[in-house]
């Protein structure tokens, strides 16, 4: 049997012992001492004065005086002397001088507010997760303004990250992995992770799977960056993979060359394109043209039912109102006034497909009564010299003929030149001269004023 108890060393009663008081009162005097345990120092090393009835102090490693050569035990004032215990792994006591809760762990006393080295709450703590929660919830409030949550590494290699798990599978965590750059990466299964955004430490800037990998990246679910499709890109935007492609992602596009398959307005090699997908199967595409004339813009969009681009069409501008009028199979393909002269005079044709001709003509210079250059009546036959219009018709025109003299003087009133045939050529006419009643000097000749309206197509 025994001398003591294995815990707590307390001393036992032995069979047949005499003065069995003085053993059991040692017992009790050490469960005073020890039980609900009150240190009145942690680390002391001098005796105090005037210590009082039942005082423990937690000795440092060389205490001095009475406590020479008992460090790192306590000391308890029993009233005549000082009774020395040896602390064991796991004793709580009270530290009265900084009122915290002390624990003896790994040959010392340790503050349980942040000096152990595993803690569990409600669960097992263990070497790699040295404190371990189970609960429904963690709080961390604020004492003051707010609350940092500080997760500190040792390197610019390591980790400091928040880890979100399933099942005690890895399947997100943010934070600094591997560099000191802010990720964000997700897995499937905890083994293999994406990283879907990864934001620079040095300039801010975001990269990762959610974001363009380039300018004309179209992968669904991805962020666009600046530049993406021409958009707020200061240099030159993406080229095209082909003008004629339906399925071109929406966008601005640059077409530095003809060297881009497709489709090109007009024979024009170069210019900016923008893309407009409004559904999956429906598109259009705006083509303005770079060159020295500028602002030159056409369109054309994809039949979907037919499987092919419309044609290339100019949108009308400043620049397109008045110039050359065409039209390919009754459909504009030009301007929207064309205005000319030639030495037959002045036309007018519109994008519809009207067209006016007008002109002034001399017909004779008569310089005496009844005298004349030319025949009076006078006639152009069917299909003879006549008169050329400016422009030719499509068809016979609409003609209206006027006539007026030349020259002052009284004059006899003559016959109005009447139209007797007209082409998409010519036409002619009958009519007298204007007669002078006096003679003068002065020149009265016949002018005629003829407009011609009809269709060009």
């Amino acid at each position: 049997m025994t001398d003591t108890t294995a815990r707590l060393g307390l001393p036992l009663i032995q069979p047949s012992q005499a003065q069995k008081h003085v053993t059991h009162n040692e017992a009790l005097a050490l469960l005073d001492g020890i039980t609900q345990l009150v240190i009145q120092e942690q680390g002391a090393v001098t005796p105090p004065a005037s210590p009082g009835v039942g005082d423990v102090y937690a000795l440092g490693a060389s205490p001095t005086d009475a406590w020479a050569g008992e460090g790192d035990t306590l000391a308890k004032w029993n009233g005549s002397f000082w009774q020395f215990i040896a602390p064991q792994e796991g004793w709580l006591a009270w530290d009265l001088q900084v009122s915290k809760l002390l624990a003896y762990h790994s040959g010392s006393w340790q503050a349980t507010a942040g000096s152990f080295s595993e803690l569990g709450i409600n669960t097992s703590a263990d070497a790699t997760n040295r404190l371990a929660v189970a609960s429904e919830a963690s709080l961390l409030t604020h004492d003051g303004a707010g609350h940092q949550l500080k997760i500190n590494k040792a390197g610019v290699s390591d980790t400091a990250s928040l880890l979100y798990q399933s099942n005690f599978g890895g399947r997100a965590e943010m934070g600094l992995t591997g560099n000191d750059n802010f990720h964000l990466k997700v897995s499937p299964d905890g083994t293999n992770w994406v990283d879907s955004l990864i934001v620079d430490g040095a300039n801010g800037q975001i990269t990762g799977a959610a974001v363009q990998s380039q300018a004309d990246d179209a992968t669904a679910g991805r962020m666009m960056a600046v530049g993406a499709f021409g958009l707020g890109e200061t240099g030159q935007p993406p080229e095209p993979d082909d003008l004629d492609n339906p399925a071109l992602a929406s966008g601005f596009y640059s077409v530095a060359s003809a060297t881009v398959p497709g489709t090109y307005p007009d024979g024009v090699t170069d210019g900016e394109l923008v893309v407009r997908r409004v559904t999956g199967s429906w598109t259009s595409q705006d083509f303005t043209y770079r060159g020295d004339v500028g602002g030159v813009t056409y369109t054309r969009s994809y039949n979907v039912t037919a499987s092919a681009w419309t044609p290339w069409a100019r949108v009308f501008d400043q620049g397109t109102i008045v110039g050359t009028v065409t039209q390919t199979g009754g459909a504009p393909t030009g301007a929207v006034i064309e205005r000319g002269l030639t030495v037959h005079g002045e036309y007018v044709r519109f994008a519809d497909g009207t067209q006016i001709c007008s002109n002034t003509v001399m017909l004779g210079d008569p310089t005496s009564e009844g005298s004349g250059t030319f025949a009076d009546p006078y006639a152009c036959p069917v299909g003879g010299a006549g008169l050329v219009f400016p422009r030719e018709f499509a068809a016979p025109p609409v003609l209206n003929v006027s006539h007026y003299v030349d020259g002052g003087g009284p004059t006899t009133a003559s016959r109005a030149f009447t139209p007797t045939y007209t082409s998409v050529v010519t036409w002619g006419f009958f009519g007298y001269r204007a007669v002078r009643l006096t003679s003068d000097a002065s020149t009265n000749g016949v002018t005629m004023v003829y407009t011609a309206i009809g269709r060009w197509f």
